[in-house]
């Protein structure tokens, strides 16, 4: 009975020194969080694709990872942890609803790590927990992906000359103001509301086709109410000179304009009634408010 007792004391204390405490390991990845780099930071592009490339790697860790890690088989704690840490650095570079989840779901990650290599109680809710939050993630709507990805930009530099022949252009042909409707008009500021969020998040190349389109509303829109008197012009000619702004912007130019409101201003557009265009059109037929010729 007493060779029994020791062989089975033996073979605990054999069982318990190849388990790793966290208090043991703890070094180790404090000093990941310090040394894995950021791999979007210096990244052209980061997008949907590439998150959830990482949110695979961790689902396929949780669901493999077991309470107590043993000396030799730390390869999937260690691969779990640093994907979380690489997650709750790109998340760190945004300022979202998005983000501030990406970074919960690490900070989880990271948790349940510590758990399992102190075999603690909550292991499996802890787990259960994050593959919840991974759920909820892939649930989002493209509304929630678009501002924390990061794309290939175009700048204003690069397209500010084309910009300025393109204005001409737009000007230069122009419906004369006796001669334009109330539902060009409409159709105009109709273009702007309904699509000016396509470029919320920065112009990429396929977006350059959209940001000319608004940038064209937005300066006849300008122009027909250019130094107009009365209520409707100023409103008009507010919302379309802030659209300008609005587009830049999304080009990279800094607003500097202190009365700038262009978001508010475009969800108010969306109610504008026939009346107000009815006064810009009735001025416009009586007032010389703009030279084509320029």
């Amino acid at each position: 009975m007493k060779k029994i007792i020791i062989i089975l004391m033996t073979l605990l204390l054999c069982s318990c020194s190849n388990s790793l405490k966290w208090e043991n390991v703890q070094d180790k990845y404090m000093e990941m969080e310090e040394t894995v780099e950021n791999i979007a930071e210096k990244a052209d592009e980061f997008t949907r694709k590439d998150y959830e490339s990482l949110l695979n790697e961790i689902e396929e860790d949780v669901d493999v990872l077991q309470a107590g890690v043993a000396k030799d088989d730390t390869e999937t704690v260690d691969r779990l942890y640093e994907t979380a840490v690489k997650l709750e650095k790109i998340a760190g570079l945004f300022s979202t609803d998005g983000s501030a989840q990406l970074e919960l779901l690490a900070e989880s990650v990271k948790e349940l790590v510590v758990l399992a290599y102190n075999k603690t109680d909550g292991f499996e809710d802890l787990r259960n927990g994050v593959k919840e939050k991974l759920n909820g993630i892939r649930s989002w709507s493209d509304d929630m992906w678009a501002p924390i990805e990061k794309r290939m930009l175009v700048k204003w530099e690069d397209v500010m000359e084309s910009y300025d022949e393109f204005a001409k252009d737009v000007i230069k042909n122009m419906t004369k103001k006796k001669e334009v409707t109330e539902d060009q008009l409409v159709a105009m500021k109709n273009y702007i509301v309904d699509h000016y969020d396509e470029i919320r998040y920065g112009i990429t190349e396929d977006k350059q086709e959209v940001a000319q389109e608004l940038y064209a509303a937005a300066l006849q829109l300008q122009e027909y109410t250019n130094k107009m008197k009365g209520d409707a012009g100023p409103k008009v000619n507010a919302f379309a000179t802030h659209a300008i702004e609005y587009i830049q912007n999304a080009f990279g130019v800094p607003i500097e304009d202190e009365t700038y409101d262009f978001l508010n201003e475009a969800e108010s557009a969306r109610k504008w009634t026939l009346s107000l265009w009815n006064e810009v059109v009735a001025r416009l037929q009586r007032e010389d408010l703009y030279d084509h010729t320029r």
